[in-house]
């Protein structure tokens, strides 16, 4: 019995388990900033103003003016002098400039699995394939041929 235990346990010596694959998970987190800005462009202003024109004593004289202020403009002036009327009413167009940042965040997550790769035979394994190989086709043919000459007539 000890005979037995001892074949199956150095029988059973070379046989192993593969390892488990080992899974690595890599997460990779990337903050992308981007400044915007741009301009706003709000168009140009005008007022209004609506007056007579009469002469007295041979001189231009103003009479029931009207005035209209625009939204951003003022009424505007209005100068008579020595036959020449002068008004100022104008407004450029105005750029307003606005900045801001936008925040991005990405999560890239990476998995890797490692393949398990068989080494390749060495020489003194693939020659103890080989001669186990043999000797299991000359157990066959021996356990065959005394088979062979048990069971028949025919002896050799």
């Amino acid at each position: 019995m000890r005979l037995i235990t001892l074949f199956i346990i150095l029988l059973f010596a070379g046989c192993k388990t593969t390892k488990p694959t080992i899974v690595e998970k890599k997460v990779k987190e990337t903050i992308i900033e981007t400044v915007h800005d741009t301009i706003f462009e709000i168009k140009a202003d005008s007022s209004y103003y609506k007056a007579y024109i009469t002469c007295i004593n041979n001189k231009p004289v103003i009479s029931q003016p009207k005035a209209r202020s625009g939204t951003k403009l003022k009424e505007p002036n209005v100068n008579l002098k020595d036959s020449t009327l002068t008004v100022d009413c104008e407004a450029e167009a105005q750029k307003l400039f606005a900045k801001w940042k936008s925040r991005e965040i990405r999560n890239d997550t990476v998995i890797e699995i490692p393949v398990f790769i068989d080494k390749e035979f060495t020489f003194f394994q693939k020659v103890q394939l080989w001669l186990g190989r043999i000797f299991l086709a000359i157990i066959l043919l021996a356990t065959g041929f005394y088979l062979l000459k048990t069971y028949t007539k025919i002896g050799l």
